[in-house]
């Protein structure tokens, strides 16, 4: 069973590692997003579980989607309102994200059980 200090500090990994490929200039929101996707120069979008339907169909084959959270709260972790999802344009930062954002889902699901 995981720890309230284990979330935070994933979540701290979380925000951290998000940060770097913001920083990086590596995260795609929106329009930008869209295009990066059409181009495939994205590989990996972080969805939001209330996610416009619409959004969801928009993503192309081939790129990795993961699930997480709501749009607030995605919103937030970008520092942008509300949110559909988010794009990384850059592969290892997009697995490194992708590693911690599997964690922290099969920590949370392995909590719930």
């Amino acid at each position: 069973m995981m720890k309230s200090n284990d979330t935070l500090k994933i979540n701290k990994t979380l925000y951290n590692n998000v940060g770097m490929a913001i920083r990086a200039g590596k995260v795609f929101v929106g329009e930008k997003l869209q295009e990066k996707m059409n181009f495939k120069k994205v590989y990996l979008v972080v969805v939001a579980k209330d996610a416009s339907k619409s959004f969801i169909e928009s993503i192309p084959q081939g790129i990795k989607v993961i699930e997480f959270d709501n749009q607030t709260n995605l919103g937030l972790l970008v520092n942008r309102p509300k949110i559909n999802g988010f794009g990384i344009g850059d592969s290892n930062l997009a697995k490194l994200i992708s590693k911690t954002l599997m964690t922290m889902k099969g920590e949370i699901n392995g909590e719930k059980e």
